[in-house]
């Protein structure tokens, strides 16, 4: 319907993200990596850091060395979704905001608490 034309011209999409996340992580110190986990091997090309569980396995998500918080976690999903439903290539203009503004732990992406 979309790329048929049927609702009309489309002159603008707006995508927001709203998900119920934990309201940050547990403070974590570095230790030695488990003897399972090759560490060189999972940092790759990232800037090595000493092990903190934090910096592991799924919450990797919330340090720029490795993300870029939900944005590059649930929000490329949405985006590969719209693309698809308009014909679209790519975007024009994108704008994000957020933060992590009264978390304390060692996180460093933006985390949304709804």
């Amino acid at each position: 319907m979309v790329r048929a034309g049927r609702i009309g011209k489309l002159v603008s999409v707006r995508v927001k993200l709203l998900s119920q996340r934990l309201a940050g992580l547990r403070q974590s110190t570095d230790q030695a990596p488990p003897p399972e986990l090759d560490y060189d091997l999972w940092l790759g090309g990232a800037p090595q850091r000493p092990y903190n569980p934090n910096r592991a396995i799924y919450h990797f998500r919330w340090f720029w060395d490795y993300s870029g918080g939900q944005m590059t976690n649930l929000a490329s999903t949405r985006s590969m979704s719209l693309h698809w439903i308009t014909g679209v290539k790519g975007a024009n203009a994108v704008t994000s905001a957020g933060g992590r503004y009264f978390l304390e732990d060692n996180g460093e992406c933006p985390i949304r608490r709804t």
